[in-house]
């Protein structure tokens, strides 16, 4: 994770996503949670520069099927944003990113992951998350991308 946080327009991006999921926080929550929410924020991000922690990127990645759930991490932090009237077009562009994901033979599901992702962005989050490919998180993730 550390070579990760070290390649700065990808530490930018995410931490331009955490920003739009800190305004949902805050929204939902009260202004008294910003600095609470940024706080925390900001130690889990020096926690993923730790070199000692030696987690590879590799194995962080794995089981995006769980990470894309409905109501896990990316997913349900979207659904966070949106269900309290906040723009997440930094976390969706991230979102659409690991849906290109290679999964390994040996990660669960991973004969659906890769059938999912041949019919595409669309097909691969309704199957993932279980939302309608009309519903408009999941149009607001495929055309976040280059090639939508």
């Amino acid at each position: 994770m550390p070579e990760a946080m070290q390649d700065q327009a990808l530490y930018d991006r995410v931490y331009a996503a955490s920003e739009e999921i800190i305004v949902a926080m805050v929204k939902g929550h009260g202004t008294d949670q910003r600095d609470v929410c940024r706080a925390l924020r900001d130690d889990l991000f020096n926690r993923y520069k730790n070199k000692a922690l030696n987690d590879p990127l590799s194995r962080i990645a794995r089981d995006p099927m769980r990470k894309l759930s409905a109501n896990d991490r990316l997913i349900g932090a979207a659904r966070f944003c949106l269900t309290h009237q906040v723009n997440c077009p930094q976390l969706c562009s991230l979102i659409r990113e690991v849906c290109a994901y290679e999964i390994s033979d040996d990660e669960p599901q991973a004969e659906e992951w890769r059938n999912w992702q041949k019919d595409g962005v669309r097909s691969l989050l309704s199957g993932v998350t279980g939302l309608d490919v009309a519903d408009s998180l999941v149009q607001m993730i495929a055309s976040s991308g280059d090639d939508a």
